[in-house]
């Protein structure tokens, strides 16, 4: 089996390459840390402050989508149709990771 490149590296050579300024490329390693912080959910906070339709992966690595509720499904993070967990339920300081935000969408 061959091994995948890992999207820190792909991110890294594919996007900032324009963007280093040294061999190292210690300028895109600088930006790509802070966009891997910022995508970093840890509190039922950074969680309830996104908006529907956001989607994190959590610590077991199932993608989980904010959904608001309706008379079938009460509010919360759903994965696959199941029913949802709450922030609290999800939030226990391990980090997640923001893996689509409604506003990057394109026009």
């Amino acid at each position: 089996m061959s091994e995948f490149p890992r999207l820190r590296n792909v991110v890294a050579d594919a996007m900032f390459e324009a963007y280093r300024h040294d061999a190292n490329g210690a300028d895109a390693q600088d930006i790509l840390n802070a966009l891997c912080e910022a995508c970093t959910i840890r509190t039922v906070e950074e969680l309830d402050a996104l908006p529907l339709d956001s989607v994190v992966v959590d610590r077991a690595g199932i993608p989980r989508t904010k959904r608001g509720g309706d008379s079938h499904m009460p509010a919360g993070w759903t994965h696959a149709g199941r029913s949802p967990l709450r922030s609290h339920e999800l939030a226990d300081g391990r980090a997640m990771l923001l893996i689509w935000h409604p506003a990057w969408e394109r026009p």
